[in-house]
C-alpha cells in the first residue's frame, strides 16, 4: 500500500491527494505556466477544483502571493472551474 500525496490548497487551506489539484507553477526562468501533470520543475501552488475556491483564490491574489510573482490573466483564465 503506497502513501498518497498531499498537498494544500491556496484557497481552502484544506489538504488534499496531488491528483485533485490543479498545479500552477513558476519554473526557474519564471514563466508562469499550467502544470497538467504534476511534474514540472519549479515553485507550485495548488487549487483545488471547487468554484469557490477559484474565486477566493483570484480575489485574495493567493496565485501572486504563492509564486511570488504577478500571474498573467491567460493562466487564470485557464485554471477556471
Amino acid at each position: 500500500m503506497s502513501k498518497v500525496p498531499l498537498r494544500m490548497c491556496i484557497s481552502c487551506r484544506e489538504m488534499l491527494a496531488k491528483t485533485d489539484l490543479t498545479r500552477v507553477v513558476k519554473s526557474p526562468d519564471n514563466k508562469v505556466i499550467l502544470d497538467e501533470k504534476g511534474n514540472k520543475q519549479g515553485r507550485g501552488a495548488y487549487l483545488c477544483k471547487k468554484p469557490e475556491c477559484y474565486k477566493k483564490a483570484i480575489k485574495s491574489n493567493a496565485f501572486n502571493r504563492a509564486l511570488r510573482t504577478k500571474v498573467p490573466e491567460s493562466i487564470l483564465e485557464e485554471i477556471r472551474v
